[in-house]
């Protein structure tokens, strides 16, 4: 029997934003950046850096899962959380 995989860090917080009515649009407009740019950290398609996970954070109002996200990050993309 196969297990259910977790999502990718850009599938996580698509979700965590549809949940909030956030629309990449509006993400995109408060992160400074283009929709395509958040299409493709969506998609995993583009690279999640710190700061930018930080800018998500904060734009989604999701500060309490900034550990659990930082974790994941640092798994996927092997950067040290507060670099």
């Amino acid at each position: 029997m196969n297990t259910p995989t977790k999502p990718h860090l850009g599938e996580r917080l698509r979700r965590l934003a549809a949940g909030k009515g956030v629309r990449p649009k509006q993400l995109a407009a408060d992160l400074g950046t283009s929709v395509q740019y958040v299409s493709k950290l969506y998609c995993g398609r583009r690279r999640f850096t710190p700061k930018v996970l930080d800018q998500i954070v904060v734009s989604l109002n999701v500060e309490h899962m900034a550990p659990v996200l930082h974790r994941q990050a640092a798994r996927e993309y092997g950067f040290r959380i507060g670099e």
